[in-house]
């Protein structure tokens, strides 16, 4: 299969998908406790351990499990294209960027 037709830079590769961003399930951590802090350190260790292993692979992160400090190519392909063709399919679909909620894929001039 091309990858010319995937806009998802990693179909085509074999790995482990580990969800890597603090996750709270049933209760917000109490103001102060330092939960919050510990996860995101926690991940923040994890993912950099990670990246260690696979010194000649680029970073990678599945958007639904990204942190949001990951650039948009580590979430979308870091080939040109890629990009260029997201945004061009925003403008068409989204000229509003209504969509916006989580890890946004910016059109070279927003609307906003």
């Amino acid at each position: 299969m091309s990858t010319r037709k995937i806009n998802y830079p990693v179909h085509l590769t074999l790995k482990i998908d580990i969800p890597l961003r603090p996750r709270y399930f049933d209760a917000t951590p109490e103001p102060g406790s330092g939960l919050e802090d510990f996860a995101k350190e926690w991940r923040q260790k994890t993912v950099d351990l990670w990246n260690a292993g696979q010194p000649e692979r680029r970073p990678t992160a599945y958007v639904n499990y990204a942190a949001g400090d990951e650039g948009l190519e580590a979430m979308y392909g870091y080939e040109p294209w890629r990009l260029e063709r997201l945004r061009h399919l925003k403008t068409l679909y989204d000229p509003d960027n209504r969509f916006a909620y989580y890890n946004p894929i910016i059109p070279p001039t927003s609307r906003l």
